[in-house]
């Protein structure tokens, strides 16, 4: 695949991710949760390493869109907040910073950009956090259902 349209493919995802998670999240905001206070998102991805080249620009594209809805009023009033967490295409590394996410930062949801997300797949299953998706070609993304892949939500 060409490196444009790597970019091309990219920040189709990137644009499809955040609408994809403001419907997402809109519902159980709106509903009553907790309506002030920052929103906890959570980014693995394998920024670094093995598909740096493919995939080393999508924690800046996804911090673009937080300052974007940030300056927009946020969602339903709350600001977002991102955990950005490099696993380097790394399967224990990437346990790691998906765990230090739930139970250390309190993330309310996790986004997946990782290419060896399935060890920490039933982690965040375990602890009724969903997962939406970049990458959209692993194991956990098209059998847990907890994982909501761009393009199959």
């Amino acid at each position: 695949m060409s490196r444009v349209l790597r970019r091309v493919r990219l920040g189709i995802s990137a644009f499809l991710f955040g609408a994809t998670l403001i419907g997402a999240i809109a519902v159980p905001v709106s509903a009553g949760a907790a309506s002030k206070g920052l929103f906890k998102i959570g980014f693995v991805c394998s920024c670094t390493g093995a598909y740096a080249s493919s995939l080393g620009v999508s924690s800046g594209a996804f911090n673009a869109w937080a300052d974007y809805v940030n300056a927009h009023g946020g969602i339903d009033g709350r600001k977002v907040q991102i955990f950005v967490g490099d696993d380097a295409n790394n399967p224990v590394t990437s346990i790691s910073e998906a765990e230090k996410m739930i139970s250390q930062d309190g993330v309310s949801i996790l986004t997946d950009n990782s290419n060896v997300d399935s060890g920490w797949a039933n982690y965040a299953r375990s602890h009724k956090v969903p997962v939406v998706g970049l990458a959209g070609d692993t194991t956990a993304e098209s059998s847990n259902p907890d994982f909501f892949p761009i393009g199959q939500t």
